[in-house]
């Protein structure tokens, strides 16, 4: 069992994510996004200076695509 010190919603660009934080001191973002019939869950974790810039970069990326695919299906 995980204990959560710290659970709130973060906006990031136009997605919201969980934030949870837990005694031991681990961090995540979280989200679950359906497309099509399918569930994924986006989690990202133990962010630390040495990696932030990968992060970052990967958090642009995913956005971007769901960004693309959802003015594709508007454009469909």
């Amino acid at each position: 069992m995980v204990n959560v010190i710290e659970r709130r919603d973060v906006l990031l660009g136009n997605e919201n994510y969980e934030y949870i934080r837990t005694k031991k001191g681990e961090e995540q973002l979280s989200k679950i996004e359906n497309i099509g019939k399918q569930e994924i869950s986006v989690i990202l974790k133990n962010v630390s200076k040495g990696n932030s810039k990968e992060i970052e970069d990967y958090i642009i990326n995913v956005l971007s695509d769901l960004y693309i695919q959802r003015n594709v299906k508007k454009l469909t």
